[in-house]
């Protein structure tokens, strides 16, 4: 055997090595938390009796441990590791996140262990994509796969305590204070301020994320271990940054003395790609477990985030060993060339999933000019080669001359506006020009009331259906989270127009969207059930029950007790100024309840 032969074997036999001290690894830091969560359930006992709450996590915690003593388990494990994992036609692994949607972890202090989690998954490796999360069993849709809680969080809204999450300034609360030097503790909001001008930072949450992860760092050695697996992408602008901290006066404090500054780009590297949005909460947080999960522009899996929690759930079923993905940009109804611009500049990678390279643009949707069909031409692709644009109905290739006439209608239109002749309804440019005019129909009193904005979001969620290949269906999910806003939207004008029935009907299919996606026992899935049978009787009252689930956190929560007439009078005054921001919300609010105090 030549030396080309042996150099293949031994990469064979480095990969097969590498896979299976990972596995360990992993497997050892799932241990690790179990006892930990055990030892904390414990404590909670001896300090207050035992809840139902805590009594359910120590029955699941036993469940688990017999299961993994037991021969049955031992056996499974043993087998699962024997099993080569063969990579599917997907795209870049081990790390995920941003700030899409969004927006994707495990040594962190996971309070709610899914039943069975340890079962449903393990942690592969795959020569092109590093570290990925493959299923160990068959997974049904909506099956919560995995539940976890943040290494670090942190907030963006500057009102907020960088560690206690209160509105008041960081370097007042005595939990800074007691946590951090007093050099970074007295100028906390000054440090912030300068790491927010930093090009690879730019944001409060990711400053507030930096400087924890930092602190953390100093207090636990073992972070550092279990950050080492982690993808660490544009390290050459991180290090700029963490140079310029040095030279900051004020900020250089936050650097312990135990970090070096390559460490600390790294640091920065691995939260700006691992990280996850956490929308409700108002911030972001770098989960371990949930940046395991790849990419892919057709997902089976998605997440959902309830305070600083984070849920991973089956969209559709999973067979034994495939590679469970998300969508990292939120990006399913942009066209191919826009969805993998995103990826490549958020993340550095060109995705060759099957949806960018072989299978239809369904978002690019023409009308084929072949007379008495009108059927869709989806380009394969980004559309380069002739051969890419057939017609689903009549199986016609575009001609050159049709194919240029679209190209450039598509190109000149992009900013002006939809052809209705050129392009099938489903194409992303009239779903986007839907879309912006459903939400100024929905602030027009007149086209409320004589139900065009609501024809409108009828009209979006009808083309996002029609825009599922009716070839290849799997192209664009069935069970989408966007879809479930859209329902809510259409909801809201239904009761603004005093029809009950059709808001408790649009209610339920946001429900059966929100479950299909996010699991049964979410938060996000209880809040839209309480909405189906408790239904509100008015536009007013349903965003007050909205907003309600998303002010569980709100520090004076006890405060909110004001009369109905009030807060309709608030809720009012937010849809004539066409607001429905939360942080608006909250501002308010909290301007009233001080007007109050007066």
């Amino acid at each position: 055997m030549g030396k080309r032969g042996l150099g293949c074997k031994k990469r064979i036999r480095e990969n097969v090595v590498k896979e299976r001290e990972e596995e360990e690894y992993w497997r050892r830091v799932i241990e690790e938390k179990r006892r930990r969560d055990e030892k904390e359930n414990k404590e909670k006992l001896k300090q207050g009796g035992e809840g139902q709450g805590v009594k359910e996590v120590r029955e699941k915690g036993g469940a688990r441990a017999r299961d993994q003593e037991g021969k049955k388990g031992k056996k499974k494990r043993e087998k699962d590791k024997e099993e080569t994992y063969q990579p599917q036609d997907a795209h870049e692994g081990d790390g995920k996140g941003g700030k899409a949607h969004g927006t994707a972890r495990h040594m962190s202090k996971s309070k709610h262990q899914p039943h069975n989690s340890s079962l449903a998954w393990h942690v592969g490796h795959c020569p092109v994509k590093g570290r990925i999360m493959v299923a160990a069993r068959d997974i049904e849709a909506g099956e919560i796969i995995l539940e976890e809680e943040p290494l670090v969080a942190a907030s963006w809204h500057a009102h907020r305590c960088i560690e206690c999450h209160e509105p008041h300034r960081s370097s007042e609360c005595s939990r800074v204070q007691h946590k951090y030097p007093p050099a970074v503790a007295a100028n906390m909001e000054e440090i912030e301020r300068f790491l927010e001008g930093l090009e690879s930072i730019e944001e409060l949450d990711s400053a507030r994320r930096f400087i924890k992860l930092l602190s953390k760092s100093s207090s636990d050695p073992a972070v550092m271990v279990h950050l080492s697996p982690c993808t660490a992408a544009n390290m050459e602008s991180c290090r700029k940054a963490v140079s310029a901290v040095r030279k900051h006066k004020v900020a250089k404090a936050i650097i312990p003395p135990t970090v070096s500054d390559e460490d600390a780009a790294r640091m920065l590297s691995i939260l700006n790609t691992n990280s996850h949005e956490l929308g409700e909460w108002g911030g972001s947080g770098l989960f371990l477990l949930g940046c395991l999960m790849e990419h892919s522009c057709a997902p089976n899996c998605n997440f959902s985030t309830y305070g600083t929690q984070l849920w991973v759930t089956a969209l559709n079923s999973i067979k034994k060993g495939e590679s469970l993905s998300i969508d990292y940009n939120d990006s399913t109804f942009e066209p191919t060339a826009v969805r993998r611009k995103l990826l490549k500049d958020s993340y550095d990678f060109l995705c060759l999933c099957p949806r960018c390279t072989t299978l239809p643009d369904v978002m690019r949707a023409f009308i084929c000019p072949v007379k008495q069909c009108k059927g869709k031409v989806c380009p394969l692709g980004e559309g380069s080669k002739p051969s890419d644009w057939v017609c689903e109905k009549c199986k016609s290739q575009l001609d050159k001359k049709s194919r240029k006439r679209f190209l450039e209608i598509e190109k000149a239109l992009m900013e002006e506006g939809p052809e209705h002749d050129v392009f099938h309804e489903t194409h992303h440019i009239v779903l986007e020009a839907l879309r912006e005019l459903g939400s100024v129909y929905a602030k027009d009193e007149e086209a409320v009331a004589d139900g065009s904005a609501e024809e409108i979001w009828l009209r979006v969620l009808k083309g996002a259906d029609q825009a599922r290949s009716i070839l290849i269906p799997l192209v664009l999910p069935k069970f989408h989270p966007t879809k479930a806003i859209w329902w809510d939207n259409v909801a809201q004008l239904r009761l603004s127009r005093k029809n009950q029935a059709g808001a408790q009907e649009a209610l339920k299919r946001s429900y059966e969207v929100t479950r299909r996606c996010c699991g049964d026992a979410t938060p996000s899935t209880q809040d839209a059930l309480r909405l189906v049978e408790h239904p509100p009787k008015a536009c007013e009252s349903f965003k007050v029950e909205r907003w309600a689930g998303e002010l569980k956190d709100w520090q004076d929560i006890e405060e909110l007790n004001q009369t109905y007439e009030n807060v309709k009078e608030q809720a009012a005054r937010l849809t004539r100024r066409g607001f429905d921001s939360l942080q608006y919300f909250q501002s308010l609010w909290a301007s009233s309840q001080s007007a109050g105090r007066q």
